[in-house]
C-alpha cells in the first residue's frame, strides 16, 4: 500500500465513524508523522529496504538488531486489528505473520517503531501505555494482552552465531551418507550433499534441476523412487498405482528447521529407514529442500532473519528487495493477505507466477503432467506448530474433500505427538491463521488438483520463533517425519 493511501485510511477510519473523532485523528496524525519519518530515515520493513537510491546497485545493509525485542499482541478490538494489518501491509513493521486474533508477533528494533505501536494500541478507549508489561483490560470490547515473548533478540542471533563458529558445518562425505541434524547447513553444504547422494544412490535417486533463482542458483528437487521389484514385475494380478508426493522447505528464506526436516526426509527414504517403511512401493518423492536458494543464502551471510526473495524492486522513493513466494502462485493471486507494497514482508509480485522460483515449480509440474499422479503436497514452514488444509484465500469456503484432508491430517499429528509429546493443531490455513492468497498450498489444490495439501508450521510456538536452537533440530525433524509418513500411510490406495 503506498504511504498516501495508507494515511487516508489511517486517518479517516475511526474519525469518521465519530468515535472520539478529535483524539482519534490526532493519535493517528501523529503515527502518519511517524511512519513518514521512518520511510525517510529508510527504516520501512525489516531489513528488506536495501537503499533509498533507485539504481540498481543497492547497498545491503546488515541489521544489528540491538536492543530489538518481540512483542505479541491478543487482542479482540477490530480497529487494533485492522490498523495492525496496514502496517503488515504496508512493510512498516516486521509482523511475524499477519495480524489474527489468536496473536500477532512483532519484531520492535527502534524507538520510531515502539512509537508507531503504542500509538495504534493506545487509539482504543482502553489501551494501554506501557509495552514492557503485559497489559489487559477487564473488559471485553477491546481487550488486549501486550507481552514480550523473545526479550533480546540479539542475543538469541549471537548465541546461533557462536554455536556456529564453534560448531562449523561438517562436510559431506564422498558417499553422500553423511549431514548431521544436531546444526544448520549453509546452502552450498546441502547442494554437495545432494549432489553426492544422487552419485552414490544412482538406483534410487535422481537429482533434477528444475530452474534457476533470480540471482542465477540452481533450483534443485531431488527425486527418490524404488525401482520395481521381481514379484511386481512377474505379477498379473491387479497391483497399487504408484504416486508422487511433493514436498518442499525455505519458501520464506529465515525458516532454516524446514530445510533440516526436508534433508531428514531425503536421509530416511534414501537409507530405507524403518519410519518409512513401505512408503516407496507406494509412491515416488519429490523433495525441494530449498525453494528460495538466493533468500537462504542471504540469511546466512547478512540477515539472518531475511524472508523473501532477492529480486531488485525500485520505485520513486525507495528501493526494496524481494517477493513473497508463497503469495506468488497463480490460485486466487493478490487477493487478502498478499501486499501490493513492494517493501512489505508478504508482497505478492507484480503477477502470478512472476518469479522465476514459482515459475520453476509450476512449468515443471505442467512438465510432468500425465506422467507423475500426485497424491499429496507439504510445504514446511515455521513457526507455529500447526497443521493445516488450504483454503487460505478465504474463510467463506473449505475445499472439497476437507473433511478427509482433516481425517489425514489428524492421523499425521497424532504421529508426530507420539514422538517428543509435541501438540499441533489441525485446520484451515484462513481460519487458523489469517487470509493468504498466492500460496503454494491453494494452487496444487486448487489447480493441480491434489486433495492432500498441507501446510505445516514446525516448532515453536514463539519462545525462540524463527530462531530455534540448533538442539531443537533433531527432535523437529524426528517427529515431523513421522506425522508426514503416517500421513500418507493413511492416505487410500489406488488399483490399476
Amino acid at each position: 500500500m503506498h504511504i498516501s493511501t495508507f494515511a487516508t485510511k489511517l486517518i479517516n477510519r475511526e474519525s469518521l465513524t465519530g468515535r472520539n473523532g478529535l483524539a482519534l485523528f490526532i493519535n493517528r496524525l501523529f503515527v502518519l508523522i511517524l511512519i513518514v519519518t521512518s520511510v525517510i530515515n529508510g527504516k520501512c520493513t525489516n531489513g528488506d529496504v536495501e537503499s533509498r537510491s533507485t539504481n540498481d546497485e543497492d547497498i545491503d545493509e546488515t541489521p544489528d538488531y540491538l536492543n530489538s525485542r518481540v512483542y505479541r499482541i491478543v487482542t479482540n478490538s477490530s480497529a487494533v486489528l485492522s490498523s495492525l494489518a496496514e502496517l503488515y501491509d504496508s512493510g512498516i513493521l516486521d509482523i511475524w505473520g499477519m495480524p489474527s486474533r489468536t496473536g500477532t508477533d512483532i519484531l520492535i528494533s527502534s524507538q520510531e517503531e515502539e512509537s508507531i505501536l503504542m500509538s495504534i494500541l493506545s487509539s482504543t478507549d482502553r489501551g494501554k501505555s506501557d509495552l514492557m508489561i503485559n497489559s489487559s483490560s477487564p473488559n471485553s470490547g477491546d481487550n488486549f494482552l501486550l507481552k514480550v515473548i523473545i526479550p533480546n533478540v540479539k542475543k538469541l542471533l549471537d548465541q546461533q552465531d557462536q554455536h556456529q563458529y564453534n560448531h562449523p558445518p561438517s562436510r559431506v562425505k564422498s558417499s553422500g551418507g553423511f549431514l548431521t541434524w544436531n546444526e544448520y547447513h549453509p546452502l552450498e553444504t546441502i547442494t554437495e550433499w545432494m549432489e553426492n547422494l544422487a552419485k552414490f544412490y544412482p538406483e534410487t535417486t535422481t537429482l533434477i534441476k528444475i530452474g534457476e533463482s533470480w540471482e542465477g542458483l540452481p533450483m534443485h528437487l531431488m527425486k527418490i523412487s524404488a525401482p520395481p521389484s521381481e514379484k511386481e514385475h512377474n505379477s498379473t494380478q491387479k497391483s497399487f498405482q504408484k504416486r508422487g508426493v511433493f514436498i518442499d522447505a525455505t519458501i520464506h528464506a529465515r525458516e532454516w528447521v524446514t530445510t533440516s526436516v526436508a534433508t531428514w526426509v531425503i536421509k530416511e527414504l534414501v537409507t530405507d529407514s524403518p519410519s518409512g517403511q513401505g512408503l516407496l512401493d507406494r509412491y515416488d518423492f519429490y523433495i525441494a529442500p530449498i525453494l528460495n536458494p538466493d533468500g537462504y543464502r542471504h540469511s546466512w551471510k547478512l540477515n539472518r532473519l531475511w524472508r523473501k526473495s532477492r529480486r531488485s524492486i525500485s520505485n520513486w522513493l525507495i528501493a526494496c528487495r524481494g517477493v513473497d513466494l508463497n503469495r506468488n502462485f497463480g490460485h486466487e493471486w493478490g487477493g487478502q493477505g498478499a501486499s501490493r507494497s513492494s517493501c512489505s514482508s508478504s508482497y505478492r509480485g507484480n503477477a502470478a507466477f512472476s518469479e522465476p522460483e514459482t515459475r520453476a515449480v509450476k512449468e515443471w509440474v505442467e512438465k510432468m503432467k500425465g506422467e507423475v499422479d500426485w497424491a499429496a503436497y507439504f510445504t514446511l514452514h515455521s513457526y507455529g506448530q500447526k497443521w493445516m488444509t488450504p483454503w487460505g484465500y478465504t474463510n467463506t469456503v473449505l475445499p472439497r474433500d476437507y473433511r478427509e484432508m482433516i481425517r489425514v491430517a489428524r492421523i499425521g499429528t497424532r504421529a508426530l505427538r507420539a514422538v517428543h509429546g509435541t501438540e499441533y493443531e489441525v485446520g484451515s490455513s484462513s481460519d487458523m491463521l489469517y487470509l493468504a492468497a498466492g500460496g503454494s498450498d491453494d494452487w496444487w489444490t486448487g489447480v493441480v488438483g491434489v486433495t492432500y495439501s498441507y501446510t505445516l508450521e514446525l516448532r515453536d510456538t514463539g519462545l525462540w520463533g524463527f530462531l530455534l536452537p540448533s538442539s531443537q533440530i533433531q527432535d523437529t525433524v524426528e517427529e515431523t517425519w513421522a506425522g508426514i509418513a503416517a500421513s500418507l500411510k493413511a492416505i487410500p490406495t489406488r488399483l490399476v
